[in-house]
């Protein structure tokens, strides 16, 4: 019985002997699984190493060369952020700029100036009539009155200058039916009746109570008034300017040193006197007229 118990112990011992030794090489196999892994792992991070290494060397081989002066190296981001643009150079006109001062006028025909027809004392129309307001054509622009005048009022004095003239025309045609006056004397007789009245029917379409009429013949602005209110002016005295404004002409005066540049001058630039403003006399349908 003490045989058969020590036999059993003994076949335990041994059976626990192969278990544990299986035990160890299992846990020895996978140290060295994970060894492999791990070398394999350090290996990877070699090649990382290395593709570092390469760009790095790429990177100082593409920024080598030296920037002159005067120079700027842009990345393609602040190329962008910048909002530059890439234009390729070719050959285009050149044009050279030449200071100068000038004058805006009025076109040929976009200008008129209004003359008094009588002599007298002028008066304004409108209290608001200064340069720069809008006139149409017709509008009354101001009146020329010769009342209490030592000489009598205009149209009273040619109301009787047509009486006395028509008188002698139709004298002179009784006279050239006998055959008693010449043709001369009486083509004079029947000129200065057709003066006269043609004269007479002038003052009398623009005749009112405040006197004669001065109307604006075109409708644009009122350029100029060369007479102040209540001025005396005589028959034929500018008192205003009118213009269209629709054309302008530029008379720019250069010196004598671009005489010779004269017929290559195609364009010009206007700067007004207050310095906001700049127009192109290209976009304005501008040409050149002349040069001398």
């Amino acid at each position: 019985m003490k045989k058969f118990i020590l036999g059993a112990l003994i076949c335990s011992f041994f059976l626990f002997s192969c278990q544990s030794r299986n035990a160890e090489g299992n846990k020895s196999g996978n140290h060295n699984h994970s060894h492999n892994d791990h070398s394999h792992d350090h290996g990877s991070h070699d090649h990382d190493h290395n593709h570092d290494h390469d760009h790095d060397r790429n990177h100082d081989h593409d920024h080598d060369h030296e920037l002159e002066d005067g120079q700027v190296e842009l990345s393609k981001q602040q190329f962008e952020r910048l909002g530059l643009q890439l234009e390729t150079v070719g050959i285009r006109p050149f044009s050279q700029i030449i200071k100068t001062a000038g004058q805006l006028e009025a076109a040929t025909g976009q200008e008129v100036v209004l003359s008094a027809r009588s002599s007298g004392i002028i008066s304004f129309a409108n209290r608001n009539l200064t340069s720069g307001r809008a006139v149409s054509r017709g509008e009354a622009l101001a009146y020329i009155s010769d009342k209490n005048m030592v000489d009598g009022e205009v149209l009273n004095r040619q109301r009787i200058l047509l009486a006395q003239v028509e008188q002698e025309y139709e004298r002179a045609q009784l006279l050239m039916r006998d055959s008693l006056i010449s043709k001369a004397d009486f083509n004079q007789a029947r000129t200065n009746f057709e003066a006269a009245r043609l004269q007479y029917q002038t003052l009398e379409s623009g005749a009112t109570e405040r006197g004669i009429t001065l109307n604006s013949t075109l409708s644009g602005y009122l350029k100029n008034l060369w007479v102040q209110e209540g001025a005396y002016v005589n028959a034929g005295d500018a008192i205003a300017t009118v213009t269209t404004l629709q054309k302008l002409r530029l008379r720019a005066d250069l010196l004598e040193t671009y005489a010779s540049q004269l017929p290559f001058i195609h364009s010009a630039n206007i700067k007004t006197a207050d310095g906001h403003s700049v127009y192109d006399l290209s976009t304005l349908n501008g040409r050149l007229v002349s040069y001398a």
